[in-house]
């Protein structure tokens, strides 16, 4: 397995990039991307894993870059849903440091723009 022959290799010499490869049960290979130096896990799209439990089991060696839906709350979400949920991620992924927030992906055609300027002012307001 490609993990088994990094291991072979030492530590790396560089920072290794975000983990930003598949969207397969992510949890089950977290730590041996840990154990080959990824530092970044980019994205957490909370549309197939939960960013508070990732947090809370890996949160003291990753740091977490995305967390906002592009496939649900921002595109479906009212304002005030937004405003909400980022609020919410601060408290918990943010807590101690470690949290990029921002939406997975770009932003679709089909976000309201009402929602862009809530994340935003729920960002500003923390």
């Amino acid at each position: 397995m490609l993990i088994s022959g990094c291991r072979t290799f030492g530590p790396p010499r560089h920072p290794a990039p975000p983990a930003s490869l598949f969207n397969r049960p992510l949890q089950t290979i977290l730590p041996d991307l840990i154990e080959i130096g990824v530092e970044v896990l980019n994205p957490v799209q909370p549309e197939c894993m939960n960013p508070i439990e990732i947090k809370r089991c890996h949160g003291d060696r990753l740091a977490f870059w995305g967390c906002i839906g592009t496939q649900t709350t921002m595109p479906f979400g009212t304002p005030d849903e937004v405003k909400r949920t980022v609020r919410e991620l601060i408290a918990t992924v943010g807590k101690g440091g470690g949290l990029f927030l921002a939406p997975t992906h770009t932003l679709e055609p089909d976000v309201p723009w009402e929602n862009v300027e809530a994340f935003l002012e729920a960002v500003r307001e923390q």
